[in-house]
């Protein structure tokens, strides 16, 4: 399972890192628009590409991290028996069905996408939109991984407390 942690780990740091590039992306394409008079479509189109990668890579390690929102109205005063419970359940309910319904409906769109090797619609725009979508499957995977990864951790959590 440490595999796991450490692909998780490596896609929350690359989040990070595309975080930091989008925030600096987006502050030129601003500097350059509007004190220089100077647009660059490829630039947008960057900034958006580096959202959608710090969202799909950063989500699975921020899992692990429990770093998620929740609503913490009873949560936080649950027992921690209580609390892997409820993890458990919603992991199993909503996080595991969510990623596989991703896989299933996204492997034909990207499959595409490889095939035409799809670039951007815009004229001045990047040439690696299929690059992009692809990511819509590795998300997934990375969510299914993080979601066995503290499953596994659970347990044996849960075994560290009863012994």
């Amino acid at each position: 399972m440490r595999g796991v942690a450490g692909v998780n780990n490596a896609g929350f740091h690359l989040a990070a890192a595309c975080l930091l590039l989008m925030v600096l992306s987006c502050a030129g394409v601003v500097i350059v628009r509007y004190g220089f008079g100077l647009n660059s479509i490829a630039v947008q189109e960057g900034v958006m590409y580096l959202h959608a990668l710090a969202l799909s890579l950063g989500l699975a390690g921020t899992w692990q991290r429990d770093g998620h929102v929740r609503i913490d109205i009873f949560y936080g005063r649950w027992s921690a028996g209580r609390q892997l419970w409820l993890n458990r359940v919603g992991t199993l309910l909503l996080a595991v069905p969510f990623a596989l319904f991703v896989l299933w409906s996204c492997h034909e769109y990207v499959a595409v996408a490889w095939e035409r090797r799809e670039s951007s619609a815009e004229p001045g725009g990047l040439p690696w939109l299929w690059v992009l979508k692809t990511v819509l499957l590795v998300f997934p995977v990375q969510l299914l991984l993080a979601a066995l990864w503290t499953c596994r951790r659970g347990v044996a959590e849960a075994g560290e407390r009863a012994a």
